[in-house]
């Protein structure tokens, strides 16, 4: 059976890169071949879920380290030796009927690049299969049963009476002409089964030889794969991807099913428990692990939940997110899979009431399973002193912290018990985030910002860039035909505006088009046609250009007739671009079109309809001789190519006029205006999220007695849609793009963020809090420079206990009120914050998403409303998933075996 995990896992683990951040498989390659790095892909995409299995491979490795074996063969022999095996195209052999003099010839004028390419495969497999050869025939393979078994099948092809002959000749020093077509022919047709085994066989060495040093290098342990059901025992594990990482002894007993760690922020409860995924993972791949010693029974799988964001193209908020990771993993175990599953803050995307209820409800059930392990931590210590009384197999751990003065101190190395520690607010202090905006300048900067600043985790949260990724705001708006219209629509993303004249000018210019029906003129096969032939090229002059033809010609008589083949298409797809973009640009549109756009498109036909631009002889490219074809050249590439770049300059642009002032049709978007002037407005009416089907319209004010929002709501309500719906309107408006609003009037802003889905930065050292810590401090930062924001918290600090949480998110709260040029959207589950502003604070809006329960069940209205929630449905929502049912189907199932 294969061994189950997903892509949550090993995104949480870093099994792979993501973003360009440190991952455990770029730690273990340092192979030598591209066929190295590919098979040790594919070996950490499928763990081992059988005991022998894994003890093999382990074993192979091993015996590579202790032999210390090396690499029987150069890696640089392996670039040529596979692009020339993947062409298996007959027609390009060497054959004894080619002509010495030609290829003379054409290798003269720097054509012949096909006999070179394959006589240099010749030789680079030549090389591998004689050393490989010698390898196999040495003692280095012996003393391992699967490597000799490995090593014994690829001999056995290698003893083929027609391999002896090509071992032969690959060992010439020199070959003759004939010889080298013999090798090729046998390489890559008559034996090509044979040297493909060959060549993966190398990849195999490479792997084995690679893991091997990473091990002795690093001082990585072999893990024991036991019979045992339960056994977990780790000695001096640690985190391969952090620096100077602490180790940690960990022992799980059988009869021991749950793991419930606590400890402060940023004592080391998350790095432990990536640790422990990190040595499972590698454990289970039979690859060397980050320890001193570990033993372990096999598992089905693993599954870990650490940072869970919110998936707003299914429209789960983030604690509805928690809840369906927790019944997917659980109908995993019902399926009777025997796992290993991490969970980091159980349900910390709700209130804390229901987060303790359903932390102590999930865990005392994943302490009655007999087949799977679970490790569980949490900020919500209390839970611990209810598991206590109804379940005697649970163990109780802590990451410590020790306090020097008002600074702590952590140790990073697990104790038994509960800790009692609660240190947030010290952390929040010690950054001084607070300090720094109570003494901020009370001075307004003198000048605006003329760069809309924002950064990479607003951009994010907010789903903006990305042109694969789902329902992002620039996929909804990219349809753009062209390859360069594509790129200018992805630097209009990244630049917004900050002049309210400018973003009304772009916006006039996106409103005219989507009162249009247009279309772009032409293919996108056949305008990267036109592209590949006219674009970029050096500037030449007309005699280089004749040279430069009459090379291709003279190619085209010997037979090599791809130049011209791809002159004379090129050019055909320019002219048939010319003739459409023209037909296009004289359509009665244009006579309406915008001053500033009228006037590039009358330089733009000038130059069209210039006569020496017609292909007046034969209607096409195809029945010119090679001299007229040079004609065109020399107009479009030398006399007229000031005249083609400014063609296809507007061609990109109106690429993009049209894109998105179809998708402002096709959506229902309206175009915003930019109020001139000093002032925080903004007003949206009927604001809705793009990417949701049916999404419900909201309105949101601010203003400048009112430049705070507190908002409340229960899960699932809508809360974090209604702030993405905001932050998308106001990105868009300040591009000058149609905005998914009924209206839209707002003062220009210098710069929006937002703190949405923030994830821990494992590669700093960063917790889930401290990563909250240094964002809310990175904002305040902003903010106190008085700078014109929109700013937005969706559920300050929830990486920490309730207490901390609240006198935090209290304190922020009215700091930032303060800075009145600024706007602010704060939103969480601790409505006693509301309460205490309210008393305390004046100017603040205080709004909510409602729930309305019908027949015991939430229903939601997703419009706005005045005032504080009190929905408080957490466990309601658990129970409706039937996640505690299935948890004791499961119990009752064991129960009775």
């Amino acid at each position: 059976m294969s061994f189950i995990t997903d892509q949550q896992t090993l995104n949480d683990i870093s099994i792979f890169s993501k973003s360009g951040k440190p991952s455990i498989y770029a730690f273990f390659n340092q192979t030598h071949t591209a066929g190295g790095a590919e098979l040790l892909e594919q070996m950490f995409r499928a763990p081992l879920s059988i005991r022998e299995d894994i003890n093999r491979r382990s074993a192979l490795f091993r015996h590579f380290q202790q032999k210390k074996i090396q690499l029987p063969y150069q890696p640089i022999w392996f670039d040529a030796a596979r692009q020339y095996l993947e062409n298996s195209d007959a027609r390009t052999r060497l054959t004894h009927e080619d002509n010495s003099l030609k290829r003379k010839l054409t290798t003269l004028i720097g054509s012949d690049t096909g006999y070179q390419f394959v006589v240099n495969g010749v030789d680079a497999v030549s090389e591998i299969v004689t050393s490989v050869f010698a390898f196999i025939q040495s003692d280095e393979p012996k003393g391992n049963a699967d490597l000799e078994k490995e090593t014994a099948l690829v001999l056995s092809k290698m003893e083929h009476p027609e391999f002896a002959q090509a071992l032969q000749l690959a060992a010439a020093k020199k070959r003759s002409f004939e010889d080298t077509a013999l090798l090729d022919k046998l390489y890559r047709f008559t034996l090509r089964d044979t040297v493909m085994k060959l060549m993966h066989y190398c990849y195999l060495i490479d792997v084995y030889h690679c893991v091997a040093n990473v091990a002795a290098k690093l001082d990585c342990c072999f893990a024991e794969a036991t019979a045992g059901i339960s056994q977990l025992m780790l000695r001096n594990a640690r985190h391969p991807l952090v620096e100077n990482a602490v180790g940690n002894n960990f022992e799980l007993l059988p009869g021991q099913q749950v793991v419930f760690l606590t400890g402060a922020n940023m004592a080391g409860k998350s790095t432990f428990m990536k640790t422990i995924g990190i040595c499972m993972y590698l454990a289970h791949m039979g690859f060397p692990v980050p320890a001193a010693a570990m033993q372990f029974s096999v598992r089905d799988g693993i599954f870990t939940t650490i940072n869970l964001a919110d998936n707003l193209n299914m429209g789960h908020s983030h604690f509805y997110a928690e809840v369906l990771r927790v019944k997917n993993i659980v109908e995993q175990v019902r399926q009777g899979h025997n796992l290993f599953v991490i969970f980091d803050e159980l349900f910390r995307g709700t209130n804390v009431k229901d987060a303790g209820d359903g932390t102590i409800a999930i865990t005392h059930a994943f302490a009655k399973q007999q087949q799977s392990l679970f490790v569980v931590s949490t900020h919500i210590i209390e839970a611990a002193d209810e598991l206590k009384k109804s379940c005697n197999n649970i163990r109780y751990v802590f990451m410590p912290t020790y306090m020097e003065g008002s600074i702590p101190r952590y140790t990073y190395t697990l104790q038994e018990g509960v800790t009692a520690d609660r240190h947030g607010m010290l952390i929040i202090q010690n950054e001084g985030m607070l300090d720094m905006l109570q003494n901020a300048s009370t001075t307004p900067a003198s000048a605006v910002q003329a760069t809309f600043q924002t950064d990479n985790q607003t951009l994010e949260d907010l789903n903006i860039p990305g042109k694969y990724k789902q329902n992002s705001i620039f996929s909804l708006f990219n349809s753009t035909r062209t390859r360069d219209g594509e790129r200018l629509l992805d630097q209009l993303f990244m630049h917004p505006l900050t002049d309210a004249s400018t973003i009304n000018e772009r916006s006039a210019l996106y409103a005219f088009f989507s009162r249009q029906t247009l279309a772009f003129p032409v293919s996108s096969a056949r305008f990267a046609q036109m592209e590949d032939y006219v674009k970029d090229r050096p500037y030449d002059g007309a005699l280089q250009l004749f040279f430069r033809g009459a090379r291709r010609q003279a190619l085209a008589m010997m037979g090599v007739k791809k130049e011209m083949e791809q002159a004379v298409e090129g050019l055909s797809a320019t002219m048939e671009v010319f003739a459409a973009v023209r037909t296009f640009l004289q359509s009665s549109w244009t006579a309406i079109a915008p001053p500033s756009l009228k006037k590039a498109i009358g330089e733009v036909l000038n130059f069209l309809n210039d006569p020496r631009l017609q292909l007046n002889k034969y209607g096409n490219a195809a029945g010119y001789s090679w001299r007229e074809l040079i004609h065109f050249e020399i107009l479009l590439f030398n006399k007229m190519n000031k005249l083609v770049a400014q063609l296809l300059h507007l061609l990109y642009e109106l690429d993009v006029y049209i894109a998105v002032g179809n998708t402002a049709r096709k959506l229902g978007l309206s175009f915003a205006a930019a109020l001139e002037g000093e002032g925080n407005e903004l007003h949206i009416t009927g604001g809705f999220h793009p990417a949701i089907t049916n999404a419900k319209g909201n309105d949101i004010n601010f203003g400048a007695q009112q430049n705070f929002m507190f908002l409340t709501g229960a899960n699932m309500a809508g809360k974090s849609t209604l702030m993405k719906t905001t932050g998308v309107c106001v990105y868009l408006a300040h591009m000058g793009f149609p905005v998914p609003a009924r209206e839209l009037r707002f003062h220009p802003m210098e710069g929006l963020y937002t703190s949405i889905n923030v994830a821990d930065n494992l590669n700093m050292g960063y917790s889930h809090f401290y990563a909250e810590v240094l964002r809310v401090k990175h904002i305040a930062q902003q903010v106190s420079a008085q700078k014109r924001l929109f700013v937005m918290f969706d559920e300050l600090f929830k990486g920490t206990n309730v207490k901390d949480a609240y006198d935090a998110t209290l304190a922020f709260s009215q700091a930032f009120h303060a800075f009145n040029r600024c706007l602010f959207i704060i939103s969480t589950h601790i409505v006693e914050v509301g309460t205490a502003l309210g008393s305390n604070t004046k100017g603040v809006q205080f709004k909510f998403m409602p729930t309305v329960m019908q027949n015991n069940l939430p229903t939601y209205t997703y419009a706005i409303a005045d005032g504080i929630s009190d929905d408080r449905h957490g466990m309601v929502i658990i129970r409706q998933e039937g996640i505690l049912d299935m948890l004791s189907e499961i119990e009752e199932y064991n129960t009775h075996l």
